[in-house]
């Protein structure tokens, strides 16, 4: 990006003061209205301008707070904490036939 000499204003900043003395001034009429100043600009430069102009503050992205992880889906996956704990529950029992073992019998309690 050309710099601008000591004391100089910049074309954008030309376009942004042409707009805030007029508002709702079409593209067409600030290129026109700055050309007679002696300032020649380009259609996309005052449009570019006019659009972020328009935009107003950004807004800070939303904090939200998430509850605990669900345990299953509801497409039949299991979340990453439902296997975790399964895997607990294997090394606490001695191994996965062991826990697959005592799941079936607790099946049958039930």
């Amino acid at each position: 990006m050309a710099r601008t000499k000591k004391g100089e204003v910049s074309k954008s900043d030309s376009i942004r003061a042409y707009l805030a003395a007029h508002k709702g001034a079409k593209a067409a009429a600030v290129v026109a209205g700055l050309a007679e100043q002696g300032i020649v600009v380009g259609l996309p430069l005052v449009y570019a301008l006019k659009r972020k102009g328009k935009r107003g503050p950004k807004r800070a992205a939303s904090k939200t707070t998430r509850g605990p992880a669900k345990t299953s889906s509801g497409n039949g996956q299991l979340s990453l904490q439902t296997l975790l704990a399964a895997k607990k529950l294997a090394d606490a029992v001695g191994g996965f036939e062991n826990a697959r073992e005592a799941l079936l019998v607790l099946e049958k309690l039930s």
